[in-house]
C-alpha cells in the first residue's frame, strides 16, 4: 500500500514537473522568439484561419478546414471582403504576407478594398498567402485563378522581398528548381508526405530543444540565417535529380522576370489586366535606409543587420533593372519610407504604411476601373 501511494505521489510530481517545464518553455519561446521548425507558421496558440497546411503544388497554403472568420468570407484559396457586385470591376490580389489578411491585419488589400468601396468602382478578392514569392503566385494564377468560378478583371501582384535569393530554399535549388521549396525537396528525397501539423504534446518544449540543437550544430539563430539559405550545393539527392528539369537562371531577378512575364501573358490570354508592383521594404538604399530619429521606425530599423541590407539591396538592384523594362511593372519600392510610424517590423508596413501603398496602387490602376 505504501509502495502504491509513493508511486502515485511520484507520478503526480512528474506530471506537475512536465507542465511546469512546458509553461516555462512557452515563456522562453516568447522571450527569445523561438520558431517551430517542422510546421510552417504553425505556432501553439494560433487562430484556425492562420494555419498552414501542405499543398502538393504550392508547398503550403492556408488550412481553412475550421476557419470561420468574423470579417471575411473564405472560398478555397480566396478571401472575400464583401459580396461581389457584378456591375463593378473585380480585382484579385496575389502576394505574400504583405498582402495576406489572415496573418497580417495590416495587409494592403484591406485598404484597397476600402478605396474600392468608397469610390464604388471595384470588388477585391484576396488570393495572397504569407511567404509566397512570384513562383507561388504564378502557380496560383494557373491552378486557382483562371479556373475559378469568378470573373476576374484585374490581377495585382505586390512582390519582390520574397524573391530574394535563397528565400525558403537552398540558394542553388532556388535558381535550378524555382517551383520547389525545402518542404517539397524533403518529400522528394525521403519519398514521404511532409508533416505540417502542430505538435500536439509539449510544442514549446520540443521547439526549444530543436532551436538548441540548431545552435549547437552551428546554425546561428538570426533573421538572415533563419530565412535565407546561401549554400552552394543542391539539397536534392543525386539519384532523384533526373526526375526534375533544371533551370539555368543566373540570379533571382531572372527567375522573377520570367514569372511575372508568364503571369502577364496568361492573364492576357484570359482577358485579365495584370499589374506587378515592386514592393517597398526597409533597408533599401535611399529613403528606406534613412529612418527619422527617435521614432518607432528607427527602433525597428536598428534590428536590421548589415548583411541583410547588403543582400536585399543587391537583390532589389537587379529586380529594379528588370522592372523598368516591363510596361506592366511599377516600382514603388521607395514608397512609405520609415519617416516615423509606417512599419510594424522590418519587412511589413503597419496601417499607415499599408494605406499609402493601397492609395498608390489604386491611383495607378484607376483608369482601368
Amino acid at each position: 500500500m505504501n509502495n502504491m501511494k509513493l508511486l502515485l505521489i511520484n507520478f503526480s510530481v512528474l506530471i506537475i514537473l512536465i507542465f511546469v517545464i512546458e509553461i516555462f518553455s512557452l515563456f522562453l519561446r516568447i522571450f527569445f522568439e523561438v520558431k517551430s521548425y517542422t510546421p510552417f507558421y504553425n505556432i501553439s496558440f494560433q487562430e484556425n484561419c492562420e494555419k498552414m497546411t501542405f499543398h502538393p503544388i504550392y508547398s503550403y497554403t492556408h488550412d481553412h478546414t475550421n476557419c470561420n472568420h468574423n470579417f471575411y468570407k473564405i472560398d478555397g484559396p480566396f478571401v472575400f471582403y464583401d459580396k461581389l457586385d457584378n456591375n463593378k470591376v473585380t480585382i484579385l490580389t496575389l502576394g505574400g504576407s504583405t498582402s495576406d489578411p489572415l496573418i497580417n491585419e495590416f495587409a494592403f488589400p484591406n485598404y484597397l478594398n476600402e478605396l474600392c468601396n468608397f469610390y464604388k468602382t471595384c470588388n477585391v478578392i484576396n488570393g495572397a498567402t504569407g511567404g509566397f514569392n512570384s513562383s507561388n503566385e504564378l502557380l496560383r494564377l494557373i491552378v486557382d485563378v483562371i479556373n475559378s468560378n469568378y470573373k476576374i478583371d484585374i490581377v495585382i501582384s505586390l512582390n519582390g522581398i520574397n524573391d530574394n535569393p535563397g528565400y525558403n530554399s537552398n540558394f542553388i535549388d532556388y535558381l535550378k528548381f524555382p517551383y520547389l521549396d525545402n518542404y517539397q525537396i524533403n518529400m522528394i528525397n525521403n519519398r514521404i508526405f511532409y508533416n505540417m501539423k502542430d505538435y500536439k504534446f509539449f510544442p514549446n518544449t520540443i521547439s526549444n530543444i530543436q532551436a538548441l540543437v540548431r545552435r549547437l550544430n552551428g546554425e546561428e539563430s538570426s533573421f538572415l540565417n533563419d530565412t535565407y539559405n546561401f549554400k552552394l550545393k543542391s539539397n536534392i539527392n543525386v539519384e532523384y535529380r533526373n526526375l526534375i528539369s533544371e533551370n539555368n537562371f543566373k540570379d533571382n531577378s531572372e527567375r522573377w522576370a520570367q514569372n511575372v512575364n508568364l503571369m502577364n501573358v496568361i492573364s492576357k490570354l484570359n482577358k485579365i489586366k495584370y499589374f506587378v508592383f515592386l514592393q517597398p521594404t526597409m533597408g533599401l538604399e535611399g529613403v528606406q535606409n534613412n529612418p527619422t530619429l527617435n521614432t518607432n521606425d528607427q527602433i525597428i530599423y536598428k534590428s536590421l543587420s548589415n548583411d541583410y541590407k547588403i543582400m536585399i539591396n543587391d537583390s532589389y538592384k537587379k529586380l529594379r533593372s528588370k522592372c523598368i523594362n516591363l510596361e506592366f511593372c511599377h516600382d514603388i519600392s521607395n514608397l512609405a519610407p520609415p519617416t516615423g510610424n509606417n512599419y510594424s517590423d522590418p519587412r511589413h508596413h503597419n496601417q499607415n504604411g499599408s494605406k499609402i501603398i493601397a492609395e498608390k496602387v489604386y491611383n495607378i490602376i484607376r483608369k482601368n476601373l
